[in-house]
């Protein structure tokens, strides 16, 4: 098959695709050395997360657009002369019936020979926070990073490149939106009630974290104020995009951008206050996020609040690039994925 001969051309390139929950990212870049240096990076919301409970099947029309977006990726990367595309898939995939996973990731296997990984909540965290860790220098300092995705949350304390402790909670933007009523515009009692819980949430992880014993270990003179915080995903670069105004995705103008205490507090009160429609107005915000981002700046909102944090630092590196890294233990692309219990589906 066309398709299958060009898309294992030996090559420089890599691409890796991550099936999320509320969108499908796809990366293409030269990885070498420990760095990885994007050349095609693009987002596309589908929603794969519309609707499901566990155990339950996806929207058709959500899967419908998933697959029309994941063929649109491999002819990309056919394009560019990748060599095979890693597929993994993440909280949505996770909590799928199998029929649903067979039928969404069947006929990826079928046109280009392509398998899907479904992978757990460690293995996400350990990609997320070795992506993160690509783009910066990070010293000696222990960060706690927060990947608020469409079914769920990721949080991570590592330091030095070495992740220490992860934890994955429902805390999802699109999770959440639908497992709370919000009116059009919101009220004040829905924001309070939704932020109450997810500060309950949060504030048990925090309790957690108070009592690990390999936290304490690994970092003797851990404080919670040592902390540097560290956002990734949609619903942070958002935040950063309303703060800066850009009217598009821009990684150079995001990654590395500072949002303080204040500036979170402003925009998640500016967002709640406003009807979905004056919300896709924003400047930054893209239109389709305009429902998810009231959840999203919630959680951040939350974790600030709970461990009074100062300061949110962005990045828009994360699991994409950490399983670009992990592909270079291997020179077979097709045989890089990391040792783990993940289901490998086709």
């Amino acid at each position: 098959m066309p398709a299958r001969a060009h898309i294992r051309k030996p090559a420089e390139k890599r691409a890796a695709i991550d099936i999320g929950s509320n969108s499908v990212k796809l990366l293409i870049a030269r990885v070498k050395d420990r760095c990885v240096s994007p050349i095609v990076e693009k987002s596309t919301q589908t929603r794969l997360n519309r609707g499901l409970r566990e155990g339950g099947d996806f929207n058709s029309a959500s899967v419908r657009s998933t697959l029309r977006v994941l063929r649109g990726y491999v002819e990309l990367c056919i394009q560019h002369r990748t060599l095979p595309p890693l597929l993994f898939a993440t909280s949505a995939a996770r909590n799928a019936s199998l029929k649903s996973l067979q039928n969404l990731f069947q006929p990826l296997w079928k046109e280009f020979g392509l398998s899907i990984q479904v992978i757990s909540p460690l293995q996400e965290a350990k990609w997320a926070f070795r992506g993160v860790c690509s783009g910066r220098d990070l010293q000696d300092t222990p960060v706690l990073l927060t990947d608020v995705g469409g079914g769920s949350a990721q949080f991570i304390i590592g330091k030095k490149g070495k992740l220490i402790w992860s934890k994955s909670r429902q805390l999802g933007a699109v999770y959440l939106l639908e497992s709370f009523s919000v009116s059009d515009p919101p009220t004040f009692k829905e924001k309070s009630e939704l932020l109450t819980y997810v500060r309950k949430v949060v504030s048990e992880l925090r309790s957690e974290i108070e009592a690990d014993e390999a936290i304490r270990k690994a970092i003797p003179d851990f404080s919670f104020e040592s902390l540097r915080w560290i956002g990734v995903g949609g619903a942070a670069t958002i935040l950063a995009s309303m703060h800066l105004g850009l009217s598009r995705f821009n990684s150079a103008k995001l990654e590395g951008c500072c949002l303080s205490s204040a500036d979170i507090q402003k925009w998640a009160d500016r967002i709640w206050s406003l009807t979905l429609l004056d919300r896709k107005s924003l400047p930054g915000l893209p239109s389709g996020r305009a429902d998810i981002t009231l959840s999203g700046a919630a959680v951040y909102l939350a974790v600030m609040q709970v461990f009074a944090f100062s300061e949110l630092t962005i990045s828009t590196r994360g699991g994409r690039h950490g399983a670009l890294l992990s592909s270079m233990s291997s020179d077979n692309a097709d045989k890089a994925w990391l040792a783990s219990d993940d289901k490998v589906l086709n």
